[in-house]
């Protein structure tokens, strides 16, 4: 019986389109692609690293992470996997790293990278990158995670970024101001 259920599980699966929103209703089969839009994406954000000090004590480093990229959305505004290219900046305890950033959005969610990589890094969770409509400048805030390699020890930290879209045919690119400080952080 429980090899029947996990076969109808699978099954279901492989059947189904994850993403499916923004179709027009009439898709039937498995290779069904959602309606798409380019979208401008951008984010700030803000995290709190804990990074033993010494042995006993922690102390919270601050860092920063900014990035804008243009990224496909299905017409109602939903995320859409892919892989591509923007700008990341991260500022953390006196250090800079800017520049091309390579961004990678699957089923866990987006993963953004330094060109020379995997670290510095940002991560930002399912659903986070969806999009206003209508050529309305939208914003919203997500939870967020960093990733930095201090001499070949990994260090990890917890954050929210603020993520505004524009229409990128939209006539308005003026940029939503980013906030000075993101609550609860």
């Amino acid at each position: 019986m429980n090899k029947k259920i996990l076969l109808g599980l699978v099954s279901l699966a492989l059947t189904s389109n994850v993403y499916a929103s923004g179709h027009d209703g009439n898709c039937t089969d498995r290779e069904c692609q959602p309606k798409t839009k380019e979208v401008c994406f951008n984010l700030y954000c803000d995290y709190d690293l804990d990074t033993p000090h010494d042995h006993h004590d922690h102390y919270d480093k601050p860092c920063t992470a900014a990035s804008t990229f243009t990224k496909k959305v299905t017409e109602d505004g939903a995320e859409v996997p892919e892989s591509l290219d923007g700008n990341l900046e991260i500022k953390c305890d006196g250090q800079s790293w800017i520049g091309r950033a390579d961004i990678f959005t699957g089923l866990l969610g987006s993963r953004f990278q330094t060109e020379t990589g995997p670290n510095p890094a940002i991560f930002l969770p399912r659903g986070s990158l969806t999009a206003g409509c209508e050529n309305n400048i939208q914003g919203h805030y997500s939870t967020s995670g960093i990733e930095l390699n201090d001499h070949g020890k990994f260090i990890r930290g917890e954050g929210k970024c603020f993520i505004w879209t524009t229409e990128k045919d939209s006539h308005d690119h003026s940029p939503m101001p980013a906030p000075t400080h993101t609550p609860g952080v």
